[in-house]
């Protein structure tokens, strides 16, 4: 007897101004294309912080009531109104596997998780997290009973577009925000490393060097850009560089990996634990560092000991190298075959060529 086709709810992490493009076309595209029987959408997060949780969670069991999901995809629940109880009587409604899906980073005494998330963590099936070390440690405290490794992706849907070429006015660009808790034991792990390198990147290249975001000053101030506008900041200088909160959590790497290299640029990042197992040391797009010191002179290294063709060619690879690793696309089929979905590989990676409205709730 042949395996029943999933139906997917997504409980989406979204804003009004940013809404979750990736997932709700990616689950359009895999209703389209057959391999799952449908999809609904309930965007918790809104509904929770223009109704307050009673209204929301009200159509959250109306929806899984009505709609009779297979699985639920919860990702990052943080201002949802989700907590223990409404979990447990949303499983009396309908019987259904829970996907937790947590892409933000969390440590254990600083940042640490909140309610809504250690509520989900208990409640899922399976668990999925951007690291291996204590972010997952952080799920299995609160409960979770399968936690799995599931890294930053990028959405091809929005970056991966802008045409590669020499027309970069800058050698060096950064995108961050400058952290600065009121209180210094509040700081973020990496925040200190973080200021160090946009302080020692500014003075070695100056004006060569851009930074993007939130509380920056100095010659490489550029101001914050919008989300889904830094493909073009990316692709104005040859060289991305980075550091990761959180810079000693195994396995992890933040979104500036995958869009960077999407959006046409050699990356440079901190190294985390674990990466050789995942990266080769010969990838000429992505490079490491073990000190934001060492960074800066990674950074000089690359851009010396290059031509501008030599450049050019490792960017198309990049960009060629995160489209077969890092799609948001492929790793939506991963987190439905976590829960059973059984999506053939082949048949996910055909569906991307639908050309489908964005899932919107029926």
């Amino acid at each position: 007897m042949s395996q029943r086709l999933a139906r997917v709810l997504l409980v989406p992490n979204e804003s009004a101004e940013h809404p979750q493009r990736s997932s709700r076309l990616g689950l359009a595209r895999l209703e389209a294309a057959g391999v799952i029987e449908a999809a609904d959408v309930c965007s918790l997060q809104l509904r929770n912080l223009r109704d307050g949780p009673s209204a929301a969670f009200h159509e959250l069991s109306t929806r899984v009531a009505e709609f009779k999901p297979t699985i639920v995809l919860l990702q990052h629940p943080v201002r949802s109104g989700l907590d223990a109880r409404s979990l447990s009587l949303l499983r009396s409604v309908h019987d259904f596997t829970l996907v937790y899906h947590e892409g933000d980073p969390y440590g254990r005494f600083t940042h640490r998780l909140p309610a809504a998330a250690r509520a989900a963590a208990k409640a899922s099936d399976v668990a999925m997290t951007v690291g291996s070390g204590q972010f997952r440690r952080n799920l299995e405290r609160a409960g979770a009973k399968d936690v799995r490794w599931a890294p930053h992706r990028y959405d091809p849907d929005s970056f991966g577009y802008f045409p590669i070429n020499a027309d970069r006015p800058y050698d060096f660009v950064m995108i961050a925000n400058r952290s600065t808790p009121r209180f210094a034991f509040r700081a973020l792990p990496g925040a200190r490393q973080r200021l160090e390198l946009v302080e020692r990147m500014q003075e070695k290249f100056g004006s060569r060097f851009a930074i993007f975001g939130a509380g920056w000053e100095g010659p490489s101030a550029q101001g914050k850009v919008p989300f889904w506008q830094q493909e073009e900041a990316i692709s104005s200088a040859w060289i991305s560089v980075n550091w990761d909160h959180y810079p000693n959590e195994a396995d992890y790497f933040s979104n500036r990996l995958p869009i960077s290299l999407a959006a046409g640029s050699i990356h440079i990042t901190g190294r985390h634990p674990g990466y050789r197992e995942y990266f080769t040391d010969d990838l000429p797009f992505l490079r490491f560092a073990d000190s934001p010191e060492h960074l800066v002179a990674v950074a000089e290294e690359t851009l010396a000991g290059t031509s501008e063709d030599q450049r050019l060619s490792a960017i198309h690879a990049g960009r060629l190298w995160v489209d077969a690793r890092l799609r948001a696309d492929t790793q939506l089929v991963e987190l439905l075959n976590a829960g059973g979905a059984q999506i053939d590989e082949a048949a996910g990676v055909e569906a991307r060529r639908l050309d489908v409205a964005t899932l919107t709730a029926h």
